[in-house]
């Protein structure tokens, strides 16, 4: 997938995603195409400029994460450790308290870190199962969240097209869920599949997400990140809308639900 620019009338250069599709001459079955019988192609142009814009301002940030927030981060968890292992009691528990804190933004920095070494680069999607992934983000939450009651029905296999970068996304939808739906978080995760599509959806009884937020998910606007909110969930949207899928929410007073579309695949590849 690459990007073209385009100038229009007015002069000003728009960036388009163009896809070509090949149509057939009528008569021939499915399974016997052949290039020679290509009888004309069918073009598909969608404008992604607002898409670069977001990815411009994502490289900001990740420049200012990598030279400033991490490394003051560090320092952070640093003298929070050494803290740690000489205090006791309430004491011990609030430097354990900085510790978690300063490792789930350490994590947040490295996945951005990861995303930005790859920003320009458009590999094409691979056939990926989503199950072992699922599984694994699924651990790792009740690991990190003993107390959250975590549900999960998912088939044997769920093959999508995607890249690996999609457990990122994951991984902050679903600490999201867990951080924000109170003492005693419960999270649910369902795949279903459709014949286009592979539905994620991720649902909390949570207080509702705020409306700022849903708004990162749901267009990916930028506004929440100027006062530290929403990282990432905008990572997760970028991730995503990177992949060619989509991000529904929708939220009230009995929780949020996230739905995540990827495009299905046949099978894995080798």
């Amino acid at each position: 997938m690459h990007d073209h620019p385009v100038s229009t009338r007015s002069g000003r250069t728009v960036y388009v995603d163009m896809r070509l599709v090949p149509i057939y001459e009528p008569g021939v079955d499915r399974d016997e195409r052949t290039p020679d019988d290509i009888v004309g192609m069918q073009a598909m142009v969608r404008d992604v400029s607002q898409r670069r814009q977001r990815e411009g301002l994502i490289s900001v940030i990740n420049r200012v994460l990598r030279h400033n927030v991490r490394n003051e981060l560090t320092v952070i968890n640093g003298r929070a450790e050494m803290l740690s292992a000489e205090l006791d009691g309430d004491a011990k528990s609030d430097a354990d308290a900085i510790v978690r804190a300063a490792d789930r933004l350490l994590d947040i920095t490295e996945s951005a870190r990861r995303i930005e070494a790859n920003r320009e680069q458009s590999p094409e999607l691979e056939a990926i199962d989503l199950v072992p992934i699922v599984d694994e983000s699924l651990t790792q939450l009740e690991e990190r969240y003993p107390d959250a009651s975590v549900t999960a029905e998912i088939p044997e296999t769920a093959v999508a097209e995607t890249l690996p970068r999609i457990k990122t996304a994951l991984w902050e939808l679903l600490e999201n869920a867990a951080e924000h739906a109170g003492p005693r978080p419960t999270v649910a995760v369902t795949v279903t599949r459709t014949d286009e599509r592979l539905c994620l959806t991720i649902a909390d009884e949570g207080p509702g997400l705020p409306e700022a937020e849903q708004q990162v998910l749901a267009e990916g606007k930028e506004e929440p990140l100027v006062h530290g909110q929403g990282l990432g969930l905008y990572l997760a949207y970028w991730i995503v809308t990177t992949l060619d899928g989509e991000i529904e929410v929708s939220t009230s007073r009995s929780g949020t639900t996230i739905t995540v579309r990827l495009p299905a695949a046949t099978a894995p590849r080798a």
